[in-house]
């Protein structure tokens, strides 16, 4: 259905951004860093698949 597609939707640009953080890890200021950690695991626990 289509909540199950919005939230495989949601998982593959969760991830998606996950591998870019990692990605620009060496060359993002820790401070912005640790905020995009936090924001991405806020999204997480406020999804519905969480």
């Amino acid at each position: 259905g289509i909540t199950s597609t919005l939230i495989l939707l949601f998982f593959t640009s969760s991830v998606t951004r996950l591998d870019i953080m990692l990605m620009y890890h060496q060359q993002v200021d820790t401070t912005l860093l640790y905020c995009q950690f936090y924001a991405f695991r806020y999204d997480v626990s406020v999804s519905p698949a969480g």
